[in-house]
């Protein structure tokens, strides 16, 4: 237990949100249940790091965490925009705590991570002399930046990472002979590492937490107006075989969306709902095929 600990304290990770394009505001900040994504990778860091610094990239606000979430993380400012999540890092290691010197950095929209998936990373880096880097896997649709470093390796790459050099070219050289750790040599499965960079991303992660039932019709679900401001989101790749079901969907994935549409049927009095941009329906019942595409609007006149 002590030996643990002392590794959790001479441990830190830097976790970069904010990433995001016109589907998504920014990926980490999407709530799936009550807390953004971004939650659920700092409670996979939080038994194995002795501090967690979050980095909104320049222009995003930092995900809202609920206090014992909150109070786990230090906030870091970034200069960085949305193409310098490298730089980001850079910026970050200015405020690394002095006794840290295993450095995990990743991006916050990689929410199927567990602590066993991290931890061997860094203690396959501890086992080895110099200053070493080992990578776990690349994410889905972007490099999700999920790596492990001695601070050395952090501080020397940084002046690089700052001029805008992605992180893998900049490690490639440093890497330690433990970089084959991987997916497959730790029997961890790939959705572990998943990075939520698209919606094909997100589905694969909705259908992973029992949020979505991948036997019922893939559809997908356009928001706009208020809806879209409060979630954040343009588009929710959802698994239903009603419009009701799509919007029950919806409500589980955000509750902040199931206080918008109100309850069970309550929709219908503010909403209306157009699939292929063909019919404007207001029946819950209507049945869904797959590839079919949904959106959601206002039933006020100007919309």
């Amino acid at each position: 237990m002590q030996e643990h600990c002392a590794s959790q304290e001479h441990r830190a990770a830097i976790v970069v949100t904010g990433i995001g394009d016109a589907w998504v505001q920014d990926v980490s900040a999407l709530r799936l249940g009550a807390e953004p994504l971004v939650a659920r990778v700092i409670v996979a860091l939080a038994p194995l790091v002795g501090a967690i610094l979050l980095v909104p990239l320049a222009g995003r606000r930092a995900p809202r965490l609920a206090p014992p979430l909150g109070r786990r993380v230090t906030l870091v400012r970034a200069e960085a925009d949305l193409d310098r999540a490298g730089r980001a890092l850079a910026e970050a290691a200015a405020h690394l705590p002095p006794e840290a010197t295993t450095i995990v950095a990743l991006t916050g929209d990689m929410p199927l991570l567990t602590p066993a998936c991290i931890d061997p990373l860094c203690r396959a880096l501890e086992r080895e002399p110099g200053d070493g880097v080992v990578w776990a896997a690349r994410g889905e649709a972007g490099s999700a930046l999920l790596v492990a470093m001695r601070r050395a390796a952090l501080v020397k790459a940084a002046p690089r990472l700052r001029q805008g050099e992605s992180p893998e070219r900049v490690f490639e050289a440093q890497r330690c002979a433990s970089a084959s750790l991987g997916v497959a040599g730790n029997g961890h499965p790939t959705d572990a590492l998943l990075a939520v960079r698209n919606p094909a991303g997100l589905r694969r992660t909705l259908v992973t937490l029992g949020l979505s039932d991948p036997a019922k019709p893939a559809v997908t679900l356009e928001v706009y107006g208020q809806l879209r401001l409060t979630t954040g989101c343009a588009a929710f790749p959802l698994h239903a075989e009603t419009v009701g079901a799509a919007l029950a969907a919806l409500r589980r994935i955000d509750p902040e969306a199931a206080r918008g549409l109100g309850e069970d049927g309550a929709w219908i009095e503010h909403f209306r709902c157009a699939i292929n941009g063909q019919q404007i329906i207001v029946d819950p019942d209507h049945p869904l095929r797959t590839g079919d595409r949904l959106v959601l609007f206002s039933a006020a006149v100007g919309g």
